[in-house]
Protein backbone atom coordinates (compact mmCIF):
# COMPACT_ATOMS: atom_id res chain seq x y z
CA UNK A 1 0.00 0.00 0.00
CA UNK A 2 1.45 3.36 -0.99
CA UNK A 3 2.39 6.05 1.52
CA UNK A 4 0.08 8.43 -0.30
CA UNK A 5 -2.86 6.14 0.24
CA UNK A 6 -2.11 5.74 3.95
CA UNK A 7 -1.74 9.47 4.39
CA UNK A 8 -5.07 10.11 2.68
CA UNK A 9 -6.81 7.55 4.88
CA UNK A 10 -5.26 8.99 8.01
CA UNK A 11 -6.39 12.47 7.06
CA UNK A 12 -9.96 11.33 6.47
CA UNK A 13 -10.02 9.42 9.75
CA UNK A 14 -9.13 12.50 11.75
CA UNK A 15 -12.63 13.91 11.24
CA UNK A 16 -14.48 10.74 12.15
CA UNK A 17 -15.99 9.89 15.54
CA UNK A 18 -14.19 6.60 15.96
CA UNK A 19 -11.23 5.45 17.98
CA UNK A 20 -9.19 7.65 15.70
CA UNK A 21 -5.77 7.05 17.27
CA UNK A 22 -6.02 3.26 17.07
CA UNK A 23 -7.50 3.23 13.59
CA UNK A 24 -5.09 5.81 12.23
CA UNK A 25 -2.14 3.81 13.55
CA UNK A 26 -3.41 0.65 11.88
CA UNK A 27 -4.08 2.58 8.68
CA UNK A 28 -0.65 4.14 8.49
CA UNK A 29 0.88 0.69 8.91
CA UNK A 30 -1.21 -0.49 5.98
CA UNK A 31 -2.61 -3.41 7.96
CA UNK A 32 -5.94 -4.03 6.25
CA UNK A 33 -6.54 -7.26 8.17
CA UNK A 34 -6.34 -5.56 11.58
CA UNK A 35 -8.47 -2.67 10.39
CA UNK A 36 -11.14 -5.10 9.22
CA UNK A 37 -10.97 -6.90 12.58
CA UNK A 38 -11.35 -3.56 14.35
CA UNK A 39 -14.41 -2.79 12.22
CA UNK A 40 -15.96 -6.15 12.98
CA UNK A 41 -15.46 -5.73 16.72
CA UNK A 42 -16.88 -2.21 16.59
CA UNK A 43 -19.92 -3.36 14.66
CA UNK A 44 -20.61 -5.96 17.32
CA UNK A 45 -19.99 -3.70 20.35
CA UNK A 46 -20.74 -0.10 19.53
CA UNK A 47 -23.00 0.45 16.57
CA UNK A 48 -26.44 -0.26 17.97
CA UNK A 49 -26.48 3.00 19.97
CA UNK A 50 -24.20 5.25 17.98
CA UNK A 51 -25.74 6.34 14.69
CA UNK A 52 -22.95 8.71 13.74
CA UNK A 53 -20.40 6.01 14.48
CA UNK A 54 -22.36 3.73 12.16
CA UNK A 55 -22.13 6.26 9.35
CA UNK A 56 -18.43 6.82 9.90
CA UNK A 57 -17.65 3.14 9.80
CA UNK A 58 -19.63 2.71 6.58
CA UNK A 59 -17.56 5.48 5.05
CA UNK A 60 -14.25 3.87 6.02
CA UNK A 61 -15.40 0.37 5.07
CA UNK A 62 -16.23 1.74 1.61
CA UNK A 63 -12.83 3.40 1.45
CA UNK A 64 -11.04 0.18 2.33
CA UNK A 65 -13.18 -2.08 0.17
CA UNK A 66 -14.61 -4.37 2.86
CA UNK A 67 -17.58 -5.69 0.91
CA UNK A 68 -19.24 -7.78 3.60
CA UNK A 69 -18.87 -5.08 6.24
CA UNK A 70 -20.48 -2.55 3.92
CA UNK A 71 -23.44 -4.85 3.42
CA UNK A 72 -23.76 -5.48 7.17
CA UNK A 73 -23.64 -1.77 7.99
CA UNK A 74 -26.26 -0.92 5.38
CA UNK A 75 -28.49 -3.66 6.74
CA UNK A 76 -28.07 -2.13 10.22
CA UNK A 77 -29.33 1.19 8.90
CA UNK A 78 -26.24 3.13 7.88
CA UNK A 79 -27.17 6.00 5.55
CA UNK A 80 -25.38 5.62 2.22
CA UNK A 81 -25.98 9.32 1.48
CA UNK A 82 -24.29 10.56 4.67
CA UNK A 83 -21.54 13.13 4.03
CA UNK A 84 -18.30 13.49 5.95
CA UNK A 85 -18.13 16.81 7.82
CA UNK A 86 -14.73 17.88 6.47
CA UNK A 87 -14.61 16.59 2.90
CA UNK A 88 -18.35 16.19 2.27
CA UNK A 89 -17.55 12.83 0.76
CA UNK A 90 -20.30 10.20 0.79
CA UNK A 91 -19.52 6.47 1.09
CA UNK A 92 -19.91 6.30 -2.69
CA UNK A 93 -17.25 8.98 -3.11
CA UNK A 94 -14.93 6.93 -0.90
CA UNK A 95 -15.55 3.65 -2.74
CA UNK A 96 -15.13 5.26 -6.17
CA UNK A 97 -11.95 7.10 -5.25
CA UNK A 98 -10.38 3.78 -4.29
CA UNK A 99 -11.91 1.91 -7.29
CA UNK A 100 -13.83 -0.67 -5.27
CA UNK A 101 -16.10 -1.85 -8.06
CA UNK A 102 -18.28 -4.33 -6.19
CA UNK A 103 -19.10 -1.81 -3.45
CA UNK A 104 -20.01 0.75 -6.09
CA UNK A 105 -22.32 -1.79 -7.69
CA UNK A 106 -23.89 -2.47 -4.30
CA UNK A 107 -24.44 1.26 -3.64
CA UNK A 108 -25.36 2.21 -7.19
CA UNK A 109 -29.04 2.87 -6.40
CA UNK A 110 -28.25 5.47 -3.75
CA UNK A 111 -28.75 9.15 -4.51
CA UNK A 112 -25.21 10.28 -3.82
CA UNK A 113 -24.17 10.33 -7.45
CA UNK A 114 -27.16 12.44 -8.42
CA UNK A 115 -26.74 15.36 -6.05
CA UNK A 116 -23.72 15.07 -3.76
CA UNK A 117 -20.64 17.19 -4.30
CA UNK A 118 -17.66 17.14 -2.05
CA UNK A 119 -15.91 20.23 -0.68
CA UNK A 120 -14.23 20.70 -4.07
CA UNK A 121 -17.46 20.30 -6.03
CA UNK A 122 -16.78 16.75 -7.26
CA UNK A 123 -19.34 13.96 -7.60
CA UNK A 124 -18.48 10.25 -7.51
CA UNK A 125 -18.72 10.32 -11.30
CA UNK A 126 -15.90 12.87 -11.39
CA UNK A 127 -13.72 10.30 -9.64
CA UNK A 128 -14.97 7.55 -11.94
CA UNK A 129 -14.01 9.55 -15.02
CA UNK A 130 -10.35 9.03 -14.14
CA UNK A 131 -10.66 5.28 -13.63
CA UNK A 132 -10.93 2.61 -16.29
CA UNK A 133 -11.86 0.15 -13.54
CA UNK A 134 -15.04 1.73 -12.25
CA UNK A 135 -16.57 4.02 -14.84
CA UNK A 136 -18.65 1.38 -16.68
CA UNK A 137 -20.63 0.74 -13.52
CA UNK A 138 -22.04 4.24 -13.65
CA UNK A 139 -24.14 3.28 -16.63
CA UNK A 140 -26.51 2.05 -13.93
CA UNK A 141 -26.79 5.29 -11.95
CA UNK A 142 -29.14 8.21 -12.46
CA UNK A 143 -26.53 10.95 -12.55
CA UNK A 144 -27.09 13.50 -15.32
CA UNK A 145 -24.29 15.89 -14.38
CA UNK A 146 -22.04 17.36 -17.03
CA UNK A 147 -19.15 15.32 -15.72
CA UNK A 148 -21.14 12.15 -16.37
CA UNK A 149 -22.02 13.23 -19.89
CA UNK A 150 -18.40 14.05 -20.66
CA UNK A 151 -17.42 10.67 -19.27
CA UNK A 152 -19.86 8.92 -21.58
CA UNK A 153 -18.64 10.84 -24.62
CA UNK A 154 -14.97 10.23 -23.90
CA UNK A 155 -14.90 6.68 -22.63
CA UNK A 156 -18.20 4.89 -23.04
CA UNK A 157 -19.49 6.05 -26.39
CA UNK A 158 -17.64 3.77 -28.75
CA UNK A 159 -19.60 3.73 -31.97
CA UNK A 160 -18.51 1.33 -34.65
CA UNK A 161 -19.01 1.49 -38.38
CA UNK A 162 -21.25 -1.55 -37.96
CA UNK A 163 -23.06 -1.59 -34.60
CA UNK A 164 -26.85 -1.54 -34.87
CA UNK A 165 -26.86 1.07 -37.61
CA UNK A 166 -28.30 -1.32 -40.17
CA UNK A 167 -24.80 -2.09 -41.50
CA UNK A 168 -23.75 -4.62 -38.92
CA UNK A 169 -20.88 -5.94 -40.99
CA UNK A 170 -21.02 -9.67 -41.57
CA UNK A 171 -17.26 -10.01 -41.24
CA UNK A 172 -17.56 -9.36 -37.49
CA UNK A 173 -20.46 -11.78 -37.07
CA UNK A 174 -19.83 -14.44 -39.72
CA UNK A 175 -16.40 -15.67 -38.58
CA UNK A 176 -16.56 -18.73 -36.31
CA UNK A 177 -16.91 -17.78 -32.65
CA UNK A 178 -15.49 -19.73 -29.78
CA UNK A 179 -18.51 -20.86 -27.78
CA UNK A 180 -17.83 -21.21 -24.06
CA UNK A 181 -20.97 -23.10 -23.01
CA UNK A 182 -18.86 -26.18 -22.24
CA UNK A 183 -16.73 -24.07 -19.92
CA UNK A 184 -19.66 -23.32 -17.63
CA UNK A 185 -20.19 -23.75 -13.90
CA UNK A 186 -17.79 -26.30 -12.42
CA UNK A 187 -14.92 -25.99 -14.92
CA UNK A 188 -11.85 -24.59 -13.19
CA UNK A 189 -10.16 -21.34 -14.18
CA UNK A 190 -7.09 -23.18 -15.49
CA UNK A 191 -9.25 -24.98 -18.05
CA UNK A 192 -10.83 -21.71 -19.16
CA UNK A 193 -7.36 -20.23 -19.62
CA UNK A 194 -6.16 -23.29 -21.55
CA UNK A 195 -9.07 -23.27 -23.99
CA UNK A 196 -8.88 -19.51 -24.62
CA UNK A 197 -5.12 -19.72 -25.06
CA UNK A 198 -5.48 -22.40 -27.74
CA UNK A 199 -8.32 -20.54 -29.42
CA UNK A 200 -6.49 -17.21 -29.65
CA UNK A 201 -3.34 -18.93 -30.86
CA UNK A 202 -5.45 -20.70 -33.54
CA UNK A 203 -6.87 -17.42 -34.79
CA UNK A 204 -10.18 -17.02 -32.96
CA UNK A 205 -11.02 -13.43 -32.20
CA UNK A 206 -14.73 -13.83 -31.44
CA UNK A 207 -15.71 -15.16 -28.00
CA UNK A 208 -19.26 -16.03 -26.97
CA UNK A 209 -20.31 -16.32 -23.33
CA UNK A 210 -23.34 -15.63 -21.12
CA UNK A 211 -24.00 -14.73 -17.52
CA UNK A 212 -25.75 -18.05 -16.94
CA UNK A 213 -22.61 -19.92 -18.05
CA UNK A 214 -21.01 -18.57 -14.86
CA UNK A 215 -17.62 -18.24 -16.50
CA UNK A 216 -17.43 -14.51 -17.23
CA UNK A 217 -15.08 -13.83 -14.33
CA UNK A 218 -12.73 -16.67 -15.30
CA UNK A 219 -12.74 -15.44 -18.90
CA UNK A 220 -11.92 -11.93 -17.73
CA UNK A 221 -8.94 -13.12 -15.67
CA UNK A 222 -7.72 -15.35 -18.51
CA UNK A 223 -7.93 -12.62 -21.14
CA UNK A 224 -6.06 -10.19 -18.91
CA UNK A 225 -3.04 -12.52 -19.16
CA UNK A 226 -3.62 -13.56 -22.77
CA UNK A 227 -3.63 -9.98 -24.09
CA UNK A 228 0.00 -9.81 -23.01
CA UNK A 229 0.99 -13.33 -24.06
CA UNK A 230 -0.42 -13.02 -27.60
CA UNK A 231 0.35 -9.30 -27.99
CA UNK A 232 -3.26 -8.40 -28.72
CA UNK A 233 -5.52 -5.62 -27.46
CA UNK A 234 -9.08 -5.65 -26.23
CA UNK A 235 -10.23 -4.07 -29.50
CA UNK A 236 -8.77 -7.04 -31.38
CA UNK A 237 -11.45 -9.28 -29.84
CA UNK A 238 -15.20 -9.40 -30.40
CA UNK A 239 -16.85 -10.42 -27.12
CA UNK A 240 -20.50 -11.42 -26.84
CA UNK A 241 -22.44 -12.10 -23.66
CA UNK A 242 -26.11 -12.62 -22.85
CA UNK A 243 -28.63 -11.58 -20.23
CA UNK A 244 -30.09 -14.48 -18.22
CA UNK A 245 -33.89 -14.88 -18.03
CA UNK A 246 -33.84 -14.16 -14.30
CA UNK A 247 -32.37 -10.71 -14.96
CA UNK A 248 -34.93 -9.49 -17.49
CA UNK A 249 -36.41 -6.08 -16.68
CA UNK A 250 -35.04 -2.54 -17.01
CA UNK A 251 -33.15 -2.10 -13.73
CA UNK A 252 -32.00 -5.72 -13.54
CA UNK A 253 -30.64 -5.62 -17.09
CA UNK A 254 -28.62 -2.47 -16.48
CA UNK A 255 -27.19 -3.79 -13.22
CA UNK A 256 -26.31 -7.12 -14.87
CA UNK A 257 -24.46 -5.43 -17.72
CA UNK A 258 -22.42 -3.50 -15.15
CA UNK A 259 -21.56 -6.75 -13.36
CA UNK A 260 -20.68 -8.48 -16.65
CA UNK A 261 -18.34 -5.65 -17.64
CA UNK A 262 -16.69 -5.85 -14.24
CA UNK A 263 -16.22 -9.63 -14.46
CA UNK A 264 -14.92 -9.61 -18.03
CA UNK A 265 -12.56 -6.73 -17.15
CA UNK A 266 -13.72 -4.70 -20.11
CA UNK A 267 -15.28 -1.30 -20.63
CA UNK A 268 -17.69 -2.43 -23.32
CA UNK A 269 -19.23 -5.48 -24.98
CA UNK A 270 -19.20 -5.87 -28.73
CA UNK A 271 -22.54 -7.66 -28.67
CA UNK A 272 -25.09 -8.27 -25.92
CA UNK A 273 -28.16 -10.46 -26.31
CA UNK A 274 -31.41 -11.24 -24.52
CA UNK A 275 -30.71 -14.92 -23.94
CA UNK A 276 -34.31 -16.16 -23.90
CA UNK A 277 -37.65 -14.47 -24.70
CA UNK A 278 -39.21 -15.44 -21.35
CA UNK A 279 -38.72 -14.23 -17.78
CA UNK A 280 -37.73 -16.88 -15.23
CA UNK A 281 -40.33 -18.42 -12.93
CA UNK A 282 -43.28 -17.54 -15.16
CA UNK A 283 -45.39 -19.93 -17.18
CA UNK A 284 -44.44 -19.94 -20.90
CA UNK A 285 -47.99 -18.78 -21.64
CA UNK A 286 -47.83 -15.83 -19.23
CA UNK A 287 -48.80 -12.47 -20.73
CA UNK A 288 -46.10 -10.80 -18.60
CA UNK A 289 -43.23 -11.96 -20.83
CA UNK A 290 -43.99 -9.29 -23.42
CA UNK A 291 -43.64 -6.52 -20.86
CA UNK A 292 -40.32 -7.88 -19.58
CA UNK A 293 -38.97 -8.11 -23.15
CA UNK A 294 -39.91 -4.48 -23.78
CA UNK A 295 -38.37 -3.23 -20.51
CA UNK A 296 -35.21 -5.18 -21.20
CA UNK A 297 -34.88 -3.89 -24.74
CA UNK A 298 -35.32 -0.33 -23.54
CA UNK A 299 -32.44 -0.91 -21.12
CA UNK A 300 -30.33 -2.34 -23.96
CA UNK A 301 -31.08 0.71 -26.11
CA UNK A 302 -30.06 3.02 -23.26
CA UNK A 303 -26.73 1.24 -22.81
CA UNK A 304 -26.16 1.10 -26.57
CA UNK A 305 -26.62 4.87 -26.84
CA UNK A 306 -24.17 5.31 -23.97
CA UNK A 307 -21.71 2.97 -25.65
CA UNK A 308 -21.36 0.24 -23.03
CA UNK A 309 -22.85 -2.09 -25.67
CA UNK A 310 -21.52 -1.65 -29.20
CA UNK A 311 -24.33 -3.74 -30.66
CA UNK A 312 -27.43 -5.39 -29.24
CA UNK A 313 -29.50 -8.37 -30.21
CA UNK A 314 -31.57 -11.33 -29.12
CA UNK A 315 -31.32 -15.08 -28.80
CA UNK A 316 -33.98 -17.77 -29.29
CA UNK A 317 -36.48 -15.24 -30.64
CA UNK A 318 -39.06 -16.55 -33.09
CA UNK A 319 -40.50 -14.54 -35.96
CA UNK A 320 -43.43 -13.67 -33.68
CA UNK A 321 -41.15 -12.30 -30.98
CA UNK A 322 -39.18 -10.26 -33.50
CA UNK A 323 -42.32 -8.77 -35.06
CA UNK A 324 -43.47 -7.68 -31.59
CA UNK A 325 -40.07 -6.14 -30.86
CA UNK A 326 -40.24 -4.07 -34.05
CA UNK A 327 -43.41 -2.40 -32.75
CA UNK A 328 -41.49 -0.51 -30.04
CA UNK A 329 -37.78 -0.77 -30.82
CA UNK A 330 -36.02 2.45 -31.76
CA UNK A 331 -32.92 0.37 -32.44
CA UNK A 332 -33.54 -2.95 -34.22
CA UNK A 333 -31.62 -6.07 -33.12
CA UNK A 334 -28.44 -6.72 -35.05
CA UNK A 335 -28.31 -10.45 -34.28
CA UNK A 336 -30.67 -13.32 -33.49
CA UNK A 337 -28.80 -16.33 -32.09
CA UNK A 338 -30.85 -19.52 -32.42
CA UNK A 339 -30.59 -23.28 -32.68
CA UNK A 340 -29.98 -23.91 -36.38
CA UNK A 341 -28.74 -27.10 -38.03
CA UNK A 342 -29.88 -29.57 -40.74
CA UNK A 343 -32.38 -31.27 -38.39
CA UNK A 344 -33.79 -27.84 -37.49
CA UNK A 345 -33.57 -25.89 -40.75
CA UNK A 346 -35.36 -22.65 -39.83
CA UNK A 347 -35.69 -21.39 -43.38
CA UNK A 348 -38.60 -19.01 -42.73
CA UNK A 349 -36.82 -17.41 -39.78
CA UNK A 350 -33.60 -17.07 -41.79
CA UNK A 351 -35.44 -15.36 -44.64
CA UNK A 352 -37.25 -13.04 -42.22
CA UNK A 353 -33.99 -12.07 -40.53
CA UNK A 354 -32.24 -11.48 -43.86
CA UNK A 355 -35.14 -9.30 -45.04
CA UNK A 356 -34.98 -7.21 -41.86
CA UNK A 357 -31.18 -6.98 -41.76
CA UNK A 358 -30.83 -9.19 -38.68
CA UNK A 359 -27.82 -11.46 -38.74
CA UNK A 360 -28.68 -15.04 -37.80
CA UNK A 361 -26.17 -16.91 -35.65
CA UNK A 362 -26.43 -20.66 -35.13
CA UNK A 363 -25.73 -22.57 -31.96
CA UNK A 364 -25.74 -26.38 -31.67
CA UNK A 365 -24.58 -26.58 -35.29
CA UNK A 366 -23.52 -30.18 -34.72
CA UNK A 367 -26.81 -31.19 -33.07
CA UNK A 368 -25.01 -31.86 -29.76
CA UNK A 369 -22.74 -34.19 -31.75
CA UNK A 370 -25.47 -36.39 -33.18
CA UNK A 371 -25.47 -34.88 -36.66
CA UNK A 372 -21.88 -35.87 -37.38
CA UNK A 373 -23.11 -39.48 -37.30
CA UNK A 374 -25.72 -38.82 -40.01
CA UNK A 375 -24.95 -40.97 -43.07
CA UNK A 376 -25.19 -38.10 -45.57
CA UNK A 377 -22.86 -35.92 -43.51
CA UNK A 378 -20.30 -38.71 -43.29
CA UNK A 379 -20.51 -39.29 -47.06
CA UNK A 380 -20.00 -35.59 -47.78
CA UNK A 381 -17.09 -35.45 -45.35
CA UNK A 382 -15.36 -38.16 -47.39
CA UNK A 383 -16.26 -36.42 -50.64
CA UNK A 384 -14.76 -33.09 -49.56
CA UNK A 385 -11.84 -34.64 -47.64
CA UNK A 386 -12.83 -32.99 -44.41
CA UNK A 387 -14.65 -33.80 -41.17
CA UNK A 388 -18.36 -34.11 -40.53
CA UNK A 389 -18.18 -31.17 -38.12
CA UNK A 390 -16.60 -28.98 -40.78
CA UNK A 391 -19.33 -29.95 -43.28
CA UNK A 392 -22.02 -28.90 -40.81
CA UNK A 393 -20.33 -25.60 -40.00
CA UNK A 394 -19.71 -24.84 -43.66
CA UNK A 395 -23.37 -25.59 -44.50
CA UNK A 396 -24.39 -22.75 -42.18
CA UNK A 397 -21.67 -20.33 -43.30
CA UNK A 398 -22.60 -20.75 -46.96
CA UNK A 399 -26.07 -19.50 -46.06
CA UNK A 400 -24.50 -16.44 -44.38
CA UNK A 401 -25.34 -17.87 -40.94
CA UNK A 402 -22.77 -17.41 -38.19
CA UNK A 403 -21.55 -20.39 -36.18
CA UNK A 404 -20.42 -20.79 -32.57
CA UNK A 405 -18.59 -24.13 -32.30
CA UNK A 406 -18.09 -25.21 -28.69
CA UNK A 407 -15.27 -27.53 -27.78
CA UNK A 408 -12.58 -28.04 -25.16
CA UNK A 409 -10.60 -30.38 -27.43
CA UNK A 410 -7.41 -28.86 -28.81
CA UNK A 411 -7.81 -30.58 -32.19
CA UNK A 412 -11.46 -29.60 -32.55
CA UNK A 413 -10.83 -25.99 -31.56
CA UNK A 414 -8.16 -25.73 -34.24
CA UNK A 415 -10.11 -27.53 -36.97
CA UNK A 416 -13.39 -25.69 -36.41
CA UNK A 417 -11.93 -22.38 -37.53
CA UNK A 418 -10.31 -23.62 -40.76
CA UNK A 419 -13.23 -23.91 -43.17
CA UNK A 420 -11.96 -22.24 -46.34
CA UNK A 421 -10.42 -25.30 -47.94
CA UNK A 422 -13.66 -26.53 -49.53
CA UNK A 423 -17.06 -25.37 -50.82
CA UNK A 424 -20.22 -27.47 -50.69
CA UNK A 425 -21.94 -27.67 -54.07
CA UNK A 426 -25.47 -26.31 -54.52
CA UNK A 427 -26.83 -29.81 -55.02
CA UNK A 428 -25.21 -31.06 -51.83
CA UNK A 429 -26.48 -28.01 -49.93
CA UNK A 430 -30.00 -28.94 -50.97
CA UNK A 431 -29.49 -32.54 -49.86
CA UNK A 432 -28.40 -31.38 -46.42
CA UNK A 433 -31.42 -29.07 -46.15
CA UNK A 434 -33.67 -32.05 -46.87
CA UNK A 435 -32.55 -33.65 -43.59
CA UNK A 436 -34.85 -31.19 -41.80
CA UNK A 437 -36.98 -32.79 -39.08
CA UNK A 438 -37.83 -29.59 -37.17
CA UNK A 439 -36.12 -31.27 -34.26
CA UNK A 440 -34.80 -29.28 -31.28
CA UNK A 441 -31.84 -30.64 -29.33
CA UNK A 442 -32.01 -27.70 -26.96
CA UNK A 443 -34.95 -25.45 -26.06
CA UNK A 444 -38.05 -24.67 -28.09
CA UNK A 445 -39.10 -21.00 -27.76
CA UNK A 446 -42.19 -21.38 -29.97
CA UNK A 447 -44.44 -21.90 -26.94
CA UNK A 448 -43.30 -18.69 -25.20
CA UNK A 449 -46.06 -16.08 -25.32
Amino acid sequence: MSVKFSEIIAEKLSSLKLDGQKLSTLTQKGNAGLVEQFFTESVQLNLENHKENLQSQLYIACFWGFNEIVKNLVEKGADVNWQNNNTLWTPLHAATFQEHGMIILFLINCNACTYSKDSEGRTPCDFASASEKVWPLFAACGCNRTSKNELIQKKVLRQTEHGNSGEHGNNEYIAPKLGTFKLKNSVNSEEVYRVLDIAIESGYRLIDTASCYRNEEDIGFALEKLYVKHNIRRQDLFITSKLAPKDMGYDSAIATVAETLFKLKTTYLDLYLIHWPAKSNLSPSSTEHSGFRKETWNAFQYLFKQGSLKSIGVSNFTKKHLEELFLYADIPPSVNQVEFHPYLYQKELLEFCNKNNIFLQAYSSLGTGQLVKETLIQQLAQKYHTSGAQVLLKWALQQNVGVIPMSTSTDHIKSNIFLNHFTISDDDMKLICQLDLQKHFCWDPSNVN
